[in-house]
């Protein structure tokens, strides 16, 4: 075919591009991670009062804070994400300070549940990395690795703010280390579904 027959075949095709959704996306997505908790793990005993202390609070609103930076980035235009995570990385240095704040006043590192941790927010991150990345296939990616990576962190931080209405593990050396490494290992896993699936 001709140059010049190939460029009218192009702009003859009046197929619509489709809106990727996000925000839609994201929402069925954790609705469906908070029901498997509800399921399989189900919230605490006496969540709704023990979320009024402190560090329980902060468990809940750390990784709703870094989901909200997260999906700032994403949903940036396509020039706009070469631009660095500065968001982020301040949020991450953050707990790194606090983490080991707590480790100084003699924060329990271990706690009960930390395989727990590893294990379930991965886990509960499946449904909303899977809408996510369904919905990220229907646009081009400037970086589809490091589209990739934000999307599995977003995932992954969302999935800890699920998970942390079942958990019970409260001292914040133990959650800020063990969620803050099952959200990197979701952002990993992001990054290499990002080189897959995404379209540079």
């Amino acid at each position: 075919m001709e140059t010049e027959n190939l460029i009218k075949a192009l702009a003859a095709d009046a197929t619509a591009p489709v809106t990727p959704h996000l925000w839609r996306r994201l929402f069925l997505g954790v609705m469906a991670s908070g029901l498997l908790m509800a399921i399989f793990w189900g919230p605490r005993s006496g969540w709704s009062e023990a979320i009024l202390a402190p560090e329980v609070a902060l468990k809940q609103l750390l990784p709703l804070g870094l989901s909200g930076v997260l999906l700032w980035s994403l949903a940036k235009p396509l020039e706009a994400r070469r631009r660095p995570l500065a968001g982020a990385v301040l949020l991450l240095s953050l707990c790194a300070g606090l983490w080991g704040i707590a480790l100084y006043e003699g924060g329990n590192l271990w706690g009960r549940t930390w395989w727990q941790c590893l294990l379930s927010i991965p886990a509960l991150a499946l449904p909303i990395g899977g809408v996510l990345f369904a919905g990220l296939r229907h646009r081009i990616e400037y970086d589809s690795t490091r589209s990739g990576f934000v999307a599995g962190l977003l995932a992954g931080a969302l999935a800890a703010s699920v998970y942390a209405i079942h958990c019970d593990d409260d001292g914040p050396a133990f959650y800020l280390l063990w969620y803050t490494a099952a959200i990197l290992a979701c952002g990993l896993a992001g990054r290499l579904a990002g080189r897959r699936l995404l379209y540079p």
